[in-house]
């Protein structure tokens, strides 16, 4: 039988570190790194965007998939079920990279495109911030995500929430959670 302080040990070491690991960091990429990356990649957002529109019959592209309306495909088994070269798809990967977007490029409701910069994780409050594009005005929007806390009203049926903070005419930030 293990003494009380092996034990503690055993025990005590990857709880502190993952305690530490969740309090020391903060989360989300912050609002302000986001609109600098979008100030300084905007023709890349825009040429992303335009790709993505060219091939309609996409929803959704990541570094691990593509999604269509009726098949979801590896990069290395299904380019051409989806039709995508793999120029094509590398050409999309390029793009993402540069522009830091760990949760690829999704097709979503009312002519919106949403840009991922980041993927759910324990972290970050199984949340996610990133960019979309709308041709709608979109709400709620607010001046800040980083501090945005919802209030009932906000939360979905799920407990989830979108929020959006305004970037230029039709660009928005977005945080979801949920």
């Amino acid at each position: 039988m293990r003494s009380p302080s092996v034990r503690v040990r055993a025990i005590g070491w990857p709880s502190l570190l993952c305690a530490v690991t969740i309090s020391c960091s903060c989360g989300h990429v912050s609002d302000r790194s986001l609109r600098k990356r979008f100030d300084s990649h905007e023709a890349d957002f825009h040429a992303l965007r335009g790709m993505f529109i060219s091939d309609a019959g996409i929803m959704a592209i990541t570094k691990k998939g593509i999604r269509t309306a009726t098949v979801i495909v590896s990069p290395r088994d299904g380019l051409e079920r989806v039709g995508l070269s793999p120029a094509r798809y590398a050409q999309y990967i390029r793009l993402l990279e540069a522009l830091g977007l760990e949760g690829g490029i999704v097709r979503g409701d009312n002519s919106t495109i949403w840009f991922g910069a980041e993927t759910p994780s324990i972290l970050n409050g199984d949340s996610t911030k990133g960019y979309v594009y709308s041709n709608a005005e979109l709400t709620p929007c607010v001046t800040d995500l980083n501090s945005y806390k919802p209030g009932p009203a906000a939360l979905n049926q799920h407990g989830g929430f979108v929020v959006f903070s305004l970037i230029k005419p039709h660009w928005y930030l977005y945080r979801q959670a949920g």
